[in-house]
């Protein structure tokens, strides 16, 4: 074997006829050394939470969506990308979905689009608190599947900061259920 540089990997030439030393970078060492493509995406920035199983409630108050919570480290802000499918029992019943941030984050602020009809026309909330924007009291087509996208911002104070995705019910309590699949992703920006 040959005498080989330090931080560099070793690979074939263009033709594949000589072994040639290609430069790895501190960046390129530590994507490397990671155990899982999850570690990989933490080591660049990107954080994730996926719906693993259905979530179903009928609660007509706020609860937690079990496994959609990301933390946000103390001093970075992160951009937020949500898209969760869920269907209603009846067309009588609607859903609201929010967020709780813990910690004393400097900014937080989602956006909510939620379709509530046939035709998927989206009621918008603005959401600036915990457990805020309206919980809509109708769905389009009972046991049709919508989506409903969200997106915003946090920017972690001197202390991390945990965000929860929160779900209600409006309009006639019967169960709403959140499609496994659901993601939540954030994307550190410093």
């Amino acid at each position: 074997m040959q005498t080989v540089s330090v931080d560099v990997l070793l690979g074939n030439d263009s033709a594949g006829t000589a072994v040639e030393e290609i430069a790895c970078t501190a960046a390129g060492r530590a994507i490397l050394d990671d155990a899982t493509a999850a570690d990989q995406l933490t080591t660049i920035g990107v954080l994730r939470a996926t719906l693993s199983s259905t979530f179903v409630t009928n609660s007509t108050t706020f609860v937690d969506v079990t496994g959609m919570t990301i933390t946000v480290p103390a001093n970075k802000t992160a951009l937020f990308r949500m898209y969760v499918p869920y269907n209603s029992a009846a067309t009588t019943v609607g859903i609201g979905l929010s967020m709780t941030v813990t910690g004393s984050p400097t900014t937080r602020s989602f956006n909510r689009y939620t379709p509530t009809n046939a035709t998927g026309t989206p009621v918008r909330a603005n959401i600036t608190s915990d457990d805020a924007g309206a919980i809509n009291a109708t769905t389009g087509s009972a046991g049709a599947i919508y989506g409903i996208e969200m997106n915003g911002v946090v920017k972690a104070a001197g202390s991390a900061c945990v965000v929860q995705l929160r779900m209600a019910v409006g309009g006639t309590p019967a169960n709403v259920t959140l499609n496994a699949g659901g993601s939540m992703e954030a994307t550190l920006m410093d």
